[in-house]
């Protein structure tokens, strides 16, 4: 899968989770909060999605540390198991 086609996933995933209008505009540069209004209960169910979705383990120390929707899809794409597939 292509980063871009990830980031795709990723903004079907973060406006699916945090009921977005399917019309709201997502890029690596989005902020979670402040661009996209998603809080901390739904940056957790984010993460678990993307983590069933692509098949990466993403620790929760992590999270506090995600500001962007780029952030995010750094770390799927540093995920070991991708990088070992």
């Amino acid at each position: 899968m292509t980063e871009r086609n990830r980031l795709s996933e990723l903004a079907a995933l973060t406006r699916q989770v945090a009921k977005l209008s399917p019309t709201t505009l997502i890029a690596a540069e989005s902020r979670f909060v402040e661009d996209l209004g998603v809080d901390s209960l739904d940056l957790v169910a984010l993460v678990l999605e993307v983590q069933e979705r692509f098949g990466v383990t993403i620790d929760e120390d992590q999270i506090g540390s995600l500001r962007t929707v780029g952030d995010l899809l750094r770390l799927i794409s540093e995920a070991p198991e991708l990088r070992a597939a």
